[in-house]
This record gives structure tokens, C-alpha cells and sequence, in this order.
């Protein structure tokens, strides 16, 4: 071999090893898959007073008991005070309190009807919580609003959506179809769900008073929203949209539609996350603009990039906290070899 191909050798080698000096690593034992044929176990992750908290449907963390809701110290996995008796699955914070919502009717000891408050020590019930289970929470003009699939709120009614004041729940005029997820654009709270029917608008638009006429017939399952560089982008698994081809990305800048690239993902996208001007997007696929990538890609508001090195899992929720990204999820049904597998694990990024 000559000189200049070993050193050829050499150099390439140093690329690949600097270029994977990251790893990702198991978070403490990490949360593990526990029951087949389940598609996530771990549904949405938050930091709330220097603690990572993640919901799911998991009921072991790190081989302790933790029932629905665990948190991270940097160190160690904790219990969360009796934890839930069911599936949680959406976290936010709102006048310095972490709430809570899924498909449970008790927090602790705590008598809590699909939604519940925890400050830090103890729980507390959310009024008289609902009668069935919101699946995103988001705060709008100092109200916290929960979308979901329910009916009432408080014990009156309320159409998929409600929003509370800190004393009571009330509903958000007439409401709408059922809702996935939601995110606050140009001081307007867009909502989103599984839109297929004919008649069914795939996002509605709140102004805190009343619904607007203007509609989009995103057709398809939303499963994130999020807005980055001035763009309100939805994540998800969309057949088409009006005569657009299918994709699983779309952005909406108040009036057009931009291209996000030219195909995007080639699957599902679960969670969306802005960190230093780029958009990482995760879920179920293998490719992002024929590029090959693990259930990550970035996007930097031109153009793809593959996340490398990915993770096996299919990830639900994305947080940086403490300088890395935080990756949770689970696997799908079809992974029949899924049970004890991990189902988060964390990396350095910049």
C-alpha cells in the first residue's frame, strides 16, 4: 500500500470517528418496552424545575415501579408521588404548575378525572376534569386549553375543547371535530385531528373569543405542530392535501403553503423540535429527501439533512435538557421483538 492511500486511510477514518463521536446512550437504565403490540410507551417528555418528566404507558422505570409518570434528575429515575392508575399522555406548565392529562382518573391518591396539576410535591385535581381524555394541552392568553375527545368539562358541555382559568373550566364556544394536537400561531390557537371524512376540516382556528371562518382541509393525522422561522409547521402522516401529493411535513406561513423540500420523510413524523435555528423532526422512517437516516432529520429551513447516528426506537417526544436531546418513544406493532427494548435514550448536540 503507498503512502498516499494509507494516508488516504487515515483521514477517513478520522472523519467517521469525529463524525460519530456522539453517541446515544440510555438514560439511566432507561424506560423499557413492556407490553407487545403497543406503539409507544412513552408519549411526551417536559423539564419542569430542572426535572425531566416523561408520560407514557409505561409502569417500570430503571426496574422500579413508576406507574404512567417518572422524572430525571440528571442522575436518577424517581416516582412522582403515587403516579397515575392509567395512560398519560401530553405535559404543560401553566402559572408554575405541571400539568397533566390522559386516559387516568387518579393522580396519587388523588381523585382526577383525565387531567391533573402537580406542584412539584403533591397533586391536585384540575376542577372537575372531563369525561373523557384530551390529548394536547397548550396555553393561550393566560388560559390553559385542553383538545381532545370529550364532551364535558366540569360537568358541562364542552365540544373537544375547554379552557381553564386557574378556578374553572369553560368551553370554547361550540367547539370542533376531535383533536390531536394544537399550537399558538400569530396570536391565533390552531387546532388539529384526524381529519379523513369529506366535510371535516383538518385545522380550525381560535381567537380567544370565537372560531374563525378560515379553515384548512389538512387531510390526514396531525401529530405535532410547531412554529419555526415565522412558519407554522404540522408533522404527521398526511395522504394529501387537496390535490398536493401525499407527505408527512407541511408548513403554513398565514396565507400559502411553502414546499418543505421535495418529499421530506418517507414516514410518519411523531415530534418536532426548534434548537439553534434548526428543526429536528422524528418518527417512523428511514429516509428524509433520499438520504438515509435513522427516525431523525433536520431541516434548517432550506434544505434536509440526516440525523447520524439515529435511533432504533420511533420517537414521540424530543427535549434538550442539560445541553442534550432527549429522544422517547416506543416501537411499532410489527417489531414483534419490541419487549425490553429501550425507549429513551439522550445525545450531545451543539
Amino acid at each position: 500500500m503507498n503512502v498516499k492511500r494509507s494516508l488516504f486511510l487515515v483521514f477517513t477514518l478520522l472523519l467517521l470517528n469525529h463524525g460519530y463521536a456522539q453517541q446515544w446512550t440510555p438514560v439511566g437504565g432507561g424506560i423499557n418496552s413492556e407490553l407487545k403490540d403497543q406503539h409507544n410507551n412513552i408519549y411526551d417528555l417536559l423539564v419542569y424545575k430542572d426535572e425531566l418528566y416523561a408520560v407514557g404507558s409505561f409502569t417500570v422505570v430503571a426496574g422500579k415501579p413508576m406507574t404512567h409518570i417518572a422524572k430525571w434528575n440528571g442522575e436518577e429515575w424517581l416516582p412522582v408521588a403515587g403516579g397515575l392508575n392509567a395512560t398519560a399522555s401530553s405535559l404543560c406548565i401553566y402559572k408554575g404548575e405541571l400539568y397533566v392529562s390522559g386516559w387516568f382518573t387518579k393522580a396519587g391518591s388523588v381523585d382526577a378525572n383525565y387531567i391533573a396539576a402537580w406542584n412539584g410535591s403533591e397533586w391536585h385535581a384540575v376542577g372537575q376534569g372531563f369525561n373523557s381524555h384530551p390529548n394536547d394541552l397548550v396555553v393561550y392568553k393566560d388560559e390553559l386549553y385542553a383538545g381532545g375527545e370529550f364532551s364535558t368539562a366540569d360537568g358541562k358541555p364542552a365540544h373537544n375543547i375547554a379552557k381553564w382559568n386557574g378556578k374553572a373550566w369553560s368551553a370554547a364556544g361550540k367547539g370542533v371535530d376531535v383533536i390531536s394536537v394544537m399550537a399558538v400561531y400569530k396570536d391565533v390557537l390552531y387546532t388539529s385531528g384526524w381529519a379523513m371524512g369529506k366535510n371535516s376540516e383538518g385545522v380550525n382556528l381560535w381567537d380567544g373569543t370565537k372560531w374563525l371562518k378560515e379553515s384548512y382541509d389538512v387531510v390526514g393525522v396531525p401529530n405535532s405542530m410547531l412554529v419555526y422561522k415565522g412558519d407554522l409547521y404540522f408533522g404527521g402522516y398526511f395522504p394529501h392535501k387537496g390535490k398536493k401529493v401525499e407527505t408527512c411535513i407541511y408548513r403554513f406561513d398565514g396565507s400559502t403553503w411553502p414546499k418543505v423540500g421535495s418529499k421530506g420523510t418517507n414516514g410518519h413524523i411523531y415530534s418536532m423540535l426548534e434548537h439553534n435555528g434548526v428543526l429536528y423532526t422524528a418518527g417512523f422512517f428511514t429516509e428524509v429527501e433520499d438520504l438515509e437516516t435513522n427516525n431523525i432529520a433536520k431541516w434548517d429551513g432550506g434544505k434536509w439533512m440526516s440525523f447520524n447516528p439515529g435511533v432504533d426506537f420511533h420517537p414521540q417526544a424530543m427535549v434538550i435538557y442539560k445541553g442534550d436531546l432527549y429522544a422517547a418513544g416506543g416501537y411499532s406493532s410489527s417489531e414483534s421483538d419490541e419487549m425490553g427494548k429501550i425507549m429513551i435514550a439522550k445525545i450531545g448536540i451543539e
